[in-house]
């Protein structure tokens, strides 16, 4: 962008300013976070579409005392990375979004219509979450079945008591065929997880082609390994995705519990991929007890007794089972055994062992990425309005989560002791 454009801010683009660190900028369609300081939120409520960059520079210089000299510079460069990002527009959209505040709707309405077939649906396996929640997983058809039966052993998931208690929510997996996994039936009653199909493709990849002289894109089917790896991501994030409205999220991060708390308090490792966590689980030493290594389901119980207390279960490791990691299909983990989510720690690599604050805005800025992790293969094929509440309400729930849970920077050598200074900040059994 040059100083004379008048670049607008996307209008489903949300502003969090209420953290003492960082302010956030969030956009539902992409679900990506941008941490923000004053200055830059400054120039962000400038750009109006009617003002341009080399204005706004001059007004934000006036409004803010510690304001750079290189504040043009500044400003051009935060407005073009904002616009890289989608958060900010050289033109004005042709069409009105829907309003980022806008009311979720539960539950969601499934891909494609139909009616549900006819004939008994197993009842399937239940799962029960900390918040009382409970889903009976029953699974549509034989190649649903496969995949449901799979998470359940996973999972440690019983059978499901026929006929199911009436406080239990069934949730459909079915198969879907076509383009998009559209689906051929559909239940107006139960929630319903659509799996794409075995012979789904994969996106169009550049492959090498002599006789052409250059690159030609094909498309190419998964293997069973990665279809199995992405439905069972698809079916977890179905299950998170009923989650959201007891501000409940599933994240990329590893879950730990304190020894020294009669509580269990559960501790969160969270961190980009690479950065350890699994390394770090396996180093634990008792009595800690690493209950997952990959993937954390975080759910806050609104009983008037529980007083918001959040909780987290510890979820499969499916690279366990495919790809590089996998080991002999023997790993199980007792998903509905649920422990207090005391701390966030957020793991970086260092020279020595050593602990840090983490203020709420930059946790949520890292968290709104691992939380993303979780869901790119369910959200593939939803219309962009249900992609946008989705990820609206998950990124609230982490408002909600960050405000309540403290949050660490965890520097991890590579052969310290670690777990002695969470130990340090976590401090006596409360």
């Amino acid at each position: 962008m040059k100083p004379t454009d008048t670049p607008s801010i996307h209008p489903q683009v949300v502003l969090r300013e209420d953290f003492d660190d960082w302010a956030i900028l969030f956009h539902p369609l992409t679900a990506e976070a941008v941490g923000a300081s004053p200055v830059g939120v400054t120039i962000w409520k400038l750009l109006d579409g009617r003002r341009t960059l080399a204005q706004v520079a001059e007004q934000v210089a006036s409004q803010c005392e510690n304001a750079p000299s290189t504040i043009l510079a500044d400003t051009l460069a935060f407005a073009n990375d904002l616009e890289r990002r989608l958060f900010v527009l050289a033109e004005p959209l042709t069409r009105p979004s829907p309003s980022p505040t806008a009311p979720l709707p539960f539950p969601l309405p499934p891909l494609g219509g139909g009616k549900a077939r006819s004939g008994r649906v197993d009842e399937g396996f239940t799962l029960t979450v900390a918040d009382d929640t409970r889903l009976a997983l029953c699974a549509g058809d034989a190649t649903a079945a496969r995949v449901v039966d799979f998470f359940a052993r996973a999972a440690r998931l019983s059978p499901a008591p026929t006929p199911l208690p009436p406080d239990t929510r069934r949730l459909l997996v079915v198969t879907g065929v076509g383009r998009n996994g559209i689906p051929t039936y559909m239940s107006d009653t139960d929630v319903v997880c659509v799996l794409e199909p075995p012979d789904v493709l994969r996106p169009r990849r550049p492959r090498p082609d002599a006789a052409a002289g250059g690159l030609r894109f094909v498309s190419e089917p998964l293997t069973e390994e990665q279809w199995f790896w992405q439905q069972l991501t698809r079916l977890s994030a179905c299950i998170a995705r009923e989650m959201l409205p007891r501000s409940g999220v599933l994240l990329h991060s590893g879950l730990a519990q304190a020894p020294r708390h009669s509580s269990g308090a559960g501790i969160l490792l969270a961190g980009r991929s690479g950065v350890g966590k699994s390394t770090a689980s396996r180093r634990l030493v008792p009595p800690w007890r690493a209950l997952a290594d990959d993937v954390t389901l975080v759910v806050r119980d609104e009983a008037p007794h529980a007083g918001g207390t959040y909780w987290a279960h510890s979820w499969p490791t499916w690279s366990r089972f495919f790809g590089e990691e996998k080991g002999d299909g023997s790993d199980t983990w007792d998903v509905q055994e649920a422990v207090p989510l005391r701390a966030i720690f957020v793991l970086e690599q260092g020279e020595e062992d050593r602990v840090e604050p983490l203020g709420p805005g930059h946790t949520l800025a890292l968290l709104t990425e691992l939380a993303q992790q979780t869901s790119t293969h369910f959200l593939r094929g939803l219309p962009l309005d249900e992609v946008a509440a989705f990820n609206l309400q998950r990124f609230e729930n982490l408002c909600a989560l960050v405000r309540a849970v403290p949050a660490y920077l965890l520097h991890v050598s590579l052969a310290g002791a670690f777990w002695e200074e969470m130990e340090r900040v976590l401090g006596p059994n409360p």
